[in-house]
């Protein structure tokens, strides 16, 4: 082996810093916060932070939502009209986990001064 690497895979490397997931037929993530048309492998747009989502694109009627996380804040926006900003939240420091998103909720684990915490916000984008 000459590539020096000593798990005998030549050209591969770590697994990077980025987040993705899947929703629907989108792909989030990947070298430069992409989105993917998973079918076609065309970008079709770009993101910025952490995402995860809640609904489904099949039942509008649950306003399928997008949760961003970045730096000290996170978005939800509303994927069926458009990316249409539905809150912003400012959190109490730079965000180290998540988001996670449940049917009624979006997790956020934060690195506050005396430890990691976890804040979550309701659909209108206030904490509990």
């Amino acid at each position: 082996m000459s590539s020096g690497n000593t798990n005998g895979v030549s050209g591969c490397f770590g697994g990077g810093s980025a987040s993705t997931a899947l929703w629907g037929n989108l792909l989030y993530g990947g070298a430069g916060d992409m989105v993917v048309n998973q079918s076609t492998g065309k970008q079709v747009g770009t993101f910025s932070g952490v995402p995860a989502f809640s609904g489904t694109r099949e039942l509008f009627s649950s306003r399928p939502t997008g949760y961003f996380a970045s730096a000290d804040s996170v978005s939800a926006l509303n994927l069926s009209k458009g990316n249409a900003s539905l809150w912003t939240a400012t959190l109490s420091s730079a965000v180290v986990a998540g988001p996670v998103a449940t049917s009624n909720a979006v997790w956020v684990g934060t690195g506050a001064p005396t430890g990691s915490t976890i804040t979550a916000f309701g659909s209108t984008g206030s904490r509990f």
